[in-house]
């Protein structure tokens, strides 16, 4: 006759931890998405005032690093081309481009 005696409690692991890693993963993604949209809004909201500040005549690269920082993201890049500014801001692991400029030339 076999002792049966513990197997319930190692099922009960097994299902436990795959459980823990199938949140883990939901988490990570969940982030990731997150991450992603923070970046994407910050890019837009950080070319939008980098443009403005440029056809002022102002350093519009230098607004995008305040307005970046202010969205909780970091300035990648600020590439300046004639009237129109194109940057790229980072949130954690997502990376985000956007350009933005005046519709008249």
């Amino acid at each position: 006759m076999r002792n049966d005696h513990g197997n319930a409690t190692i099922a009960a692991v097994g299902i436990i931890a795959a459980l823990a890693a199938l949140t883990g993963l939901v988490a990570g993604i969940a982030t990731l998405r997150l991450d992603t949209h923070q970046a994407r809004l910050a890019a837009d909201l950080t070319a939008v005032a980098a443009a403005e500040r440029h056809v002022r005549g102002e350093d519009g690269c230098s607004t995008a690093v305040r307005v970046a920082e202010l969205n909780h993201a970091r300035l990648e890049e600020c590439v300046i081309q004639e009237r129109d500014v194109q940057v790229t801001v980072a949130v954690r692991a997502s990376q985000v481009s956007a350009r933005a400029g005046p519709l008249n030339s």
